[in-house]
């Protein structure tokens, strides 16, 4: 530097976070809203007629609402949430 030398540039590191916040209450609300439409149908507060609009709500709401719950969970580095929510959507699909 001030011997005649070549400078040497700093390698620097840097260290981006993204600021997310927990995916539980995102799942936790399609988890009540496919609740509360499932058990609705079973005490008879739907009509079994009315079963073709109760799938299109749980494809529309419950099922997005919960696989974004599981990508945001795995982004901000909450694996237990992002898994369960994965499971939850799996074990739905299987059984439900």
């Amino acid at each position: 530097m001030g011997d005649g030398a070549e400078p040497v540039e700093a390698s620097r590191t840097v260290v981006r976070l993204r600021p997310v916040a927990s995916a539980l209450p995102m799942g936790f609300l399609g988890l009540a809203g496919g609740t509360f439409v499932l058990a609705g149908m079973q005490v008879h507060w739907i009509s079994a007629e009315q079963s073709h609009p109760v799938a299109f709500v749980l494809l529309a709401f419950v099922f997005p609402l919960q696989s974004l719950a599981s990508v945001f969970g795995f982004l901000c580095r909450d694996v237990a949430v992002a898994t369960g929510w994965r499971c939850g959507r799996v074990r739905g699909r299987r059984w439900g």
